[in-house]
């Protein structure tokens, strides 16, 4: 019996071994990662319009429209990114099973799992984001988007300032307020339990006990994002 030469080769061994939804949650996973820094910046530079009059809102709204290429920038590190992974969220949330309430028996109801909670709730804000997203695109971006004056000037006399405008506006009223509570609320805790999951599934974290710690900084990450909107929302409320 003679051993051969060279090992047969077959067509499925040139493939590509890893299956497709792996590639499409990693790349969902991703996407979910720059909009946590962009909900970290965003809220940042609202938190400002509550203090000093609103002078660093200005001053950092200013900044961000003065740079170079920036509706160029919006669409590639803003709005792709939501775009994937709003897509991927949605098909995600449409065939989640929901296991952490208690039922009728016929499923599985196991709400005594911190992280089967975790999972519910990381699908029920979903769908609070993807609505609020929406609204808040069509309220800030078209319906009340600062235009310039005949002269080619803005209303308090730059961009930022006419949008320090839109914001006391916005939050003068208590409906407007409570809406976006929930929203900054939901955004905040959908961002940072993501971010946690994130860094499992990039295999960045693999010990429990580098969980649990991770698990501490993506939660006060959470509280600090969380309590940057929520100082933009309510200290323009009562002191704009």
């Amino acid at each position: 019996m003679t051993t051969p030469v060279h090992e047969k080769k077959f067509p499925s061994d040139e493939r590509l071994k890893l299956p497709r939804p792996f590639i499409f949650r990693r790349l969902h996973s991703l996407m979910g990662l720059a909009l946590v820094i962009y909900l970290f910046e965003h809220l940042y530079v609202n938190s400002q319009a509550a203090f000093n009059g609103g002078s660093g809102f200005v001053a950092a709204v200013n900044k961000i429209h003065s740079l170079p290429y920036l509706k160029l920038i919006e669409i590639l590190f803003i709005a792709t990114p939501f775009f994937i992974h709003g897509i991927w969220g949605v098909k995600y949330a449409y065939t989640a099973r929901l296991n952490s309430f208690r039922g009728s028996g016929k499923n599985p109801s196991l709400p005594q799992y911190k992280r089967n909670r975790a999972f519910s709730w990381q699908r029920i804000t979903s769908w609070v984001i993807l609505v609020g997203v929406i609204a808040h695109v069509v309220q800030m971006r078209f319906l009340r988007y600062p235009e310039p004056l005949f002269d080619g000037s803005y209303l308090g006399g730059s961009m930022g300032a006419a949008f320090l405008e839109v914001v006391k506006a916005t939050f003068k009223s208590p409906a407007m307020v409570i809406l976006y509570t929930v929203f900054v609320v939901a955004s905040s805790y959908h961002a940072f339990n993501g971010l946690w999951t994130l860094l499992i599934s990039w295999g960045l974290i693999l010990t429990r006990r580098v969980q649990a710690v991770m698990r501490i900084v993506t939660t006060l990450l959470m509280w600090a994002v969380m309590a940057m909107g929520l100082v933009a929302i309510w200290g323009v409320y009562w002191l704009g």
